[in-house]
């Protein structure tokens, strides 16, 4: 069930974002509504909030391609090779160094 969630989890923040995105970047009312949001105040400017928003906008578009097109492993097989080198290491420690603990 975990790894069902981990491997849905980006189609679904990409599945958010994205409409989200072209409503902002897009959207005939994000300019309309740009001087009604706490962004306008912050900004004290109604048309900078709105290049602002359709700013986000973009990098919510951006962002959710980005979500869609990675693969879920990056690079296939790092992990393996990574956990090999680290067995290995760890043996050859054990060979080499005695503990502490050891009967004399």
């Amino acid at each position: 069930m975990s790894a069902l969630v981990c491997a849905l989890a980006p189609l679904v923040l990409a599945g958010v974002l994205g409409p989200a995105g072209a409503g902002k970047l897009f959207g005939r009312g994000a300019a309309r509504q740009a001087p009604r949001t706490a962004l306008a105040r912050l900004l004290r400017d109604g048309g900078r909030a709105a290049l602002v928003l359709r700013v986000l906008g973009g990098a919510e578009l951006l962002l959710a391609a980005g979500l869609v097109a990675l693969p879920a492993t990056p690079l296939p097989g790092a992990a393996r090779t990574a956990r090999r080198r680290w067995s290995s290491a760890t043996s050859t420690i054990r060979r080499t160094c005695p503990t502490t603990s050891s009967p004399r």
